[in-house]
Order: structure tokens, then C-alpha cells, then sequence
């Protein structure tokens, strides 16, 4: 009986350790990431903090859309000798030791149609603060990821405001206005929007001496390609 009951607890144990051995661990390699790592929506992240005002995002928009037009100050007319497209012309009218004593906010905040720029119309307050900002900033080149979705194209929401940064300088008033859903509706209509954003050349490319992003020309392109919806 005493064998009997020595053997039994032998193959209990031996029983126990052939389960142990059977037990499958996970490996290491595939973990699932974590979800820190995952991106949902790259288009969406955005590294732009508010209270800077970044030159490629903010600055040279305000200058490409209100004082390179035709006339102006552009590679072409040279108006004054001025070409106002790149940061190192701007730079010589910024002042970062003294911002509201340079060259360049004088001519922003001037009444005398003479000395005042652009000279059609003033810049709005919140272009001509971006500038000062810039300027008590460093007046640095420099930029950051704004985050762009390009599924997105509603008038409102996305598209009035590239229209807005990019073009208005322009195209508030003459001819070829382009500052509400109706104007720019028109322009869809006979065909020049997308006309002008196809165009790589003077002088149907527009903006003419900048380029939207590829985002922002996404974005009016599929606004085009959906009927112009409001």
C-alpha cells in the first residue's frame, strides 16, 4: 500500500511538471505598440504655438498677398527697389531692437496716402500686430507645422480663410473680387479659379509669386471638384 501510494505522488508530480512545460508564453516581438506610437491622423498634428508669430507661417503671407501684386514690389517692377518675396528683403525693413521706429511699421501705420502700404488699403490691425509681434520676436525665419486636413473643404471653415491669407491683398475690390462666397462662387463658375490654380506661370498663376501649400490647394481643388459648396 505504501508503494502504491509513493508511486501515485510521483505521477501527480510528474503530471504537474509536464503542464508547466506546455505553458506558451508570449514572445516579446509581438507586443502590441503602444499606443503612444500610434498616429492616428498625421495631417491633424500641429506644433504651431499661438503666441509666436512664425515668418512662413504668418509673416510672408501677409507680404506675398498685399504689396507683390503688379506694380509692386515684385521680382518684375521692383517698385522703389524693393522685392518684398523673400525673408532676407524683409528683414532690412524690420527693426528688432526698436520694432515701432523701423521703416516698416511706419509705412504700415501711416494716414499719408503717400508714405502708407500697401497703398490701397491698410493692412487690418491683426496683419499689422502679427508684424510687430515678429519683429519684438527676433524677427526670425522661421516656421512651424500648422497641421492641415485636406478632407476638409467647407467655405466657411477652411476655404474663406486660405482665400483670406493668400489673397485678399489682391482681390478685395477691382475687378476680380474674390473676398465672399459670391465672388468666389463666380470665379468658380466661368472657370478661372481653377484655372489660375493650375497655372505655373505669369500671368494666370495665382497667388503670382508665392505657392499655396499642397494642403491648401487640395482643399480648392476638392471645393471646385464638389460644385463650390457653400
Amino acid at each position: 500500500m505504501k508503494n502504491l501510494l509513493n508511486i501515485s505522488i510521483i505521477a501527480i508530480f510528474g503530471l504537474f511538471l509536464l503542464l508547466n512545460s506546455c505553458e506558451h508564453k508570449p514572445k516579446e516581438l509581438i507586443k502590441p505598440a503602444s499606443k503612444d506610437t500610434i498616429v492616428i491622423n498625421p495631417n491633424s498634428v500641429t506644433n504651431c504655438d499661438s503666441s509666436i508669430a512664425y515668418f512662413k507661417n504668418d509673416i510672408l503671407p501677409i507680404f506675398t498677398s498685399n504689396c507683390t501684386g503688379s506694380g509692386c514690389h515684385n521680382a518684375i517692377d521692383k517698385v522703389e527697389g524693393l522685392v518684398l518675396t523673400n525673408y532676407k528683403n524683409i528683414l532690412k525693413l524690420a527693426d528688432t531692437q526698436n520694432p515701432k521706429g523701423s521703416d516698416l511699421w511706419k509705412v504700415l501705420v501711416s494716414t499719408d496716402p503717400n508714405k502708407m502700404m500697401p497703398r490701397t488699403q491698410r493692412l487690418s490691425a491683426s496683419d499689422r500686430n502679427k508684424i510687430l509681434k515678429w519683429m519684438n520676436q527676433g524677427a526670425k525665419n522661421d516656421s512651424c507645422n500648422a497641421g492641415c486636413d485636406s478632407t476638409k473643404y467647407a467655405y466657411a471653415a477652411d476655404i474663406a480663410p486660405i482665400i483670406a491669407k493668400n489673397c485678399l491683398g489682391c482681390h478685395a475690390t477691382g475687378t476680380t473680387k474674390i473676398g465672399s462666397y459670391i465672388d468666389l462662387f463666380s470665379q468658380y463658375q466661368n472657370g478661372n479659379l481653377l484655372t489660375d490654380l493650375n497655372a505655373n506661370s505669369a500671368p494666370r498663376k495665382m497667388p503670382p509669386n508665392t505657392n499655396l501649400s499642397a494642403c491648401d490647394k487640395k482643399k480648392l481643388l476638392k471645393w471646385i471638384a464638389a460644385g463650390g459648396p457653400q
